[in-house]
């Protein structure tokens, strides 16, 4: 990982500064001993929206994140703004481990919201500077343990990085940047009111609400597909608006309809956690149709028949 310290670096190394900033032109000036960088960061800053509060050079006080130990962006806090800036140039070819799109090295990052967090990592919502959109963070949490956990946070980053830049399909996230420094991941930002309608759980039509349960869900759908209990539904023709399943509709008709159809096959499911490998699975499968989301089964508890679904051939 790089130091954030400003003392200059031996020859060749590359040198990172990450500020974060509290609105003042003062905290501009002092992070900017790369001129050419710097301006490159404020053209890009100075197209963002006022909506988001995303105008990533409008601030005042800085402090610097000493804690060289760790992922410093992991540091920041909502509304805050880290510049990350290199004493020279930097490939940007997408074999590298630093990528802001078509840009230098050097960029800044304003989180915008939390999204979720898992012991591993953290993952929020932000603003690129090289990135017209608003963009999801998803940021290993590197605590500066040791060499060896070092090398296992750099291969599980790496692993997942060539894994998304070959993905190119329009129902995948994309891979819109990346910064192995940092163990980051910039990927594209899913909108809330976004999905495909069979795949959606019953809760979205009375509380609105999509969270982990909703997922698993999702998951049973397609698993059962997988095994053959219904037929490929993106084959059924165009679904209905999702938008509009809060309130008395034609979409909200059809939506029931679906419901009633997946509660069907959800019947045809063995429930008895037998020995049969297939019962098994079946039974599981019908733990992820359960109507009360609290009552759902948890996505970890199906990994292992995931796997048992993998080796059975069926």
């Amino acid at each position: 990982m790089p130091e954030t310290k400003t003392t200059r670096p031996a020859a060749g190394d590359q040198w990172t500064k990450r500020l974060k900033l509290n609105h003042s032109a003062a905290a501009i000036s002092l992070a900017q001993p790369a001129p050419k960088s710097a301006a490159q960061l404020s053209t890009a800053s100075t197209e963002t929206t006022h909506a988001e509060s995303c105008h990533l050079l409008s601030f005042a006080s800085a402090r610097e994140i000493v804690d060289k130990a760790s992922v410093p962006i992991l540091d920041l806090t909502d509304r805050e703004t880290a510049i990350i800036q290199v004493t020279h140039t930097v490939s940007v070819d997408v074999s590298d481990p630093i990528s802001a799109t078509n840009t230098a090295a050097a960029y800044q990052l304003q989180r915008i919201k939390r999204l979720g967090a898992t012991l591993s990592t953290r993952v929020f919502k932000c603003r690129h500077s090289a990135i017209p959109k608003p963009v999801v963070a998803k940021v290993l949490r590197y605590k500066g343990d040791s060499a060896s956990k070092l090398a296992r946070f750099a291969e599980v980053w790496k692993r997942e990085k060539l894994v998304l830049e070959n993905l190119k399909h329009q129902y995948i996230v994309s891979l819109q940047a990346f910064d192995g420094r940092m163990f980051a991941s910039y990927l594209e930002l899913l909108q809330g009111s976004g999905g495909t309608p069979w795949y959606l759980p019953p809760e979205i039509m009375k509380m609105k609400i999509r969270s982990p349960p909703g997922d698993t869900w999702a998951l049973g759908v397609t698993i059962l597909y997988v095994l053959g209990k219904i037929k490929f539904l993106e084959g059924r023709g165009r679904g209905w608006p999702i938008q509009k399943l809060t309130t008395p509709g034609e979409p909200q008709i059809q939506m029931n309809k679906w419901m009633d159809i997946a509660t069907c096959r959800r019947a045809e499911l063995n429930k008895v956690d037998k020995a049969d490998q297939r019962q098994k699975i079946e039974c599981r499968i019908s733990k992820m149709f359960e109507i009360k989301r609290v009552l759902r089964i948890q996505a970890g508890s199906t990994c292992d028949y995931i796997l048992l679904l993998r080796t059975s051939g069926k």
